[in-house]
């Protein structure tokens, strides 16, 4: 007799019904982001505030100088940084010039902890099979891994953009795999909705900093994966691609526009080998300094962050296994899979016929994990070819855990429908104790709170409306700029955008402007560079009237900071 045809799950078969001691998705999903806010605000508040290269050279001015309508009027005083997007830094910027420091150092940890929160939803959604303390417990654990790493700890309350910007990456993720999770598909209306919001999300991260363009690749790819036929992959990737349009238009769209007006190229100056702007040489401009030389180097990378500090940008001292976990256990995953397929093909006579009919023709995984696997893998592909600068892992690194979690569950038979394999809680364990101790945090300077955020003191200039005041080295000096009376204009001669014989338009507008200048000049820098600076103007036909110079005092830098009145070179 032919036995019939196993009969198709329906839909509260394929979704286990919430247990009645589990709390409801309110309670569940918002209490690790509220924790997450007020934990990790406190420990902003303890680490203390943010110091680092980039608060001082851009992070600060970029915006300053766009509400106050610099772009023009200053000459790239935080050096080619200051041509990205400011908006960015628009949520910095809010929070240290509206609430006192150690508020702000707060609210942004507190912001930054929404990771917790968001890994924590992923990890919980993925696991809607297991039973409940099981799924909780795992959950907590990637959510603590995912957050204890070298990144977010490094720029945890600081103004550093990985962090804040990863949240829309994390919450897209979470749209797409919990709509998998509960329908098995993108193809209903509530996984079209899915796709619009993750998409919009994207977007708008990738139009703040285009270095996330690494996520919306590996989501474009994993999407082209999880659905069952190519015309679903099709519409999901179209639908998704089109509000990732409107959410990059939104953030970049009158950014770029304004740069395409000055200067001739949208992501000014990146990119100008295509743009072939005038302003600047048509050059990509790339930091391959970090990138793996050869094919054994690429295939063992993850290593080196476990092996190797000084390793990649920013080139400080740090430590994280979870990649090279993720590798191992991603081996151990395949090899896992080879096993079963050896053996399936080798079955006794009388279990060949049912053996045939179950053997695995596809990865145990379900559309969920299938997803977030592709999606892992190929962001960090592109990561590795296009960047490997570490800062831009933080999505990769909050995910990691989740990831080593998935494979191991399939690399050890599950006990009960409703559990999980002492193999795969013993190699989850491993794989913590492994990372956790062995996290060394990227250095990042910090400072004592105080009343105001930037301790700065400048002179009062005479005649700030004709003063021109000038940068010959690249320095992070931008977040001294809003200190001056707003008059004054700061103009850049040497940096990793201009120096005086570089051929561009921007540098023939800048030694133009300075030589048809008759107002007061000054040069900006610090004791021990005086010099060696005076060297440089003379160049811009421009020398030092004397050695003595009028103090700025700051506790962002060392002493010696002031300015050095300059003069015409006559003849």
């Amino acid at each position: 007799m032919k036995p019939s045809a196993p009969s198709k799950k329906s839909k509260s078969e394929q979704t286990p019904k919430r247990s009645p001691r589990e709390p409801g998705p309110l309670l569940i999903y918002g209490l690790p982001l509220l924790v997450g806010f007020i934990f990790f605000g406190v420990v902003s508040v303890m680490l203390g505030k943010d110091n680092n290269w980039d608060l001082r050279n851009y992070h600060y001015y970029n915006p300053y100088a766009f509400f106050h309508g610099r772009l023009g009027f200053d000459y790239a005083p935080a050096q080619l940084q200051s041509f990205l997007n400011p908006g960015q830094d628009f949520m910095f910027y809010f929070l240290i010039t509206h609430f006192k420091p150690v508020a702000a150092g707060f609210l942004m940890g507190g912001i930054h902890g929404l990771g917790f929160g968001l890994i924590f939803a992923i990890a919980y959604s993925l696991l809607s099979a297991k039973a409940f303390k099981v799924r909780l417990g795992s959950s907590l654990l990637c959510a603590a891994a995912g957050v204890y790493g070298p990144v977010f700890v490094c720029e945890l309350g600081a103004s550093e953009n990985d962090t804040l910007i990863s949240l829309f990456v994390l919450a897209a993720i979470l749209m797409l795999v919990r709509n998998l999770t509960l329908h098995d598909t993108l193809s209903s209306p509530k996984g079209r909705v899915a796709l619009i919001v993750a998409g919009g999300l994207l977007g708008f991260a990738v139009g703040l900093k285009l270095t996330v363009t690494i996520y919306a690749i590996g989501t474009a790819f994993a999407l082209l994966f999880a659905a069952k036929n190519w015309p679903d992959r099709l519409i999901s990737v179209g639908i998704w691609g089109l509000a990732f349009l409107v959410g990059f238009a939104i953030t970049a769209g009158r950014w770029m526009a304004t740069l395409w007006s000055a200067y001739g190229n949208p992501l000014f100056p990146f990119y100008n080998h295509i743009f072939q702007s005038p302003y600047f040489e048509a050059v990509e401009l790339v930091d391959k300094r970090y990138m793996p030389q050869t094919l054994f180097q690429a295939l063992t990378y993850p290593f080196n962050f476990f092996t190797r500090t000084r390793f990649t940008y920013l080139s400080y001292d740090f430590r994280d296994s979870r990649y090279a976990v993720t590798y191992v256990v991603a081996i151990l995953f395949l090899l896992s899979l080879l096993a079963r397929r050896i053996f399936a093909s080798k079955p006794d006579k009388r279990d060949k016929k049912r053996n045939e009919k179950s053997s695995p023709k596809r990865l145990p995984l379900s559309r969920s994990e299938k997803f977030l696997l592709i999606f892992f893998l190929v962001s960090y592909i592109v990561w590795q070819v296009q960047f490997s600068i570490i800062r831009y892992t933080a999505p990769l690194e909050a995910l990691a855990p989740m990831v080593i979690l998935i494979l191991a569950l399939h690399i050890f038979p599950k006990s009960k429908a409703q559990s999980v394999s002492a193999g795969a809680v013993l190699t989850l364990g491993l794989a913590a104790l492994l990372i956790v101790p062995t996290v060394k945090p990227v250095y990042h300077e910090r400072l004592p709170w105080s009343s105001t955020f930037f301790e700065v003191s400048t002179p009062r200039l005479d005649d700030p409306a004709h003063t021109i005041v000038i940068i010959a080295r690249d320095r992070p000096w931008g977040y001294l700029i809003p200190s001056f009376q707003p008059e004054v204009r700061f103009v850049s001669v040497r940096s990793n955008l201009t120096a005086p014989d570089r051929p561009t338009r921007l540098q023939s507008d800048v030694r133009a402007l300075l030589q048809s200048h008759r107002g007061p000049i000054y040069l900006l820098s610090r004791r021990e560079f005086v010099r060696e600076d005076a060297e440089t103007l003379k160049a811009y036909q421009l020398s030092l009237k004397s050695l003595e110079g009028r103090s700025i005092k700051s506790k962002h830098e060392k002493d010696g900071l002031g300015l050095w009145p300059v003069t015409h070179i006559e003849g």
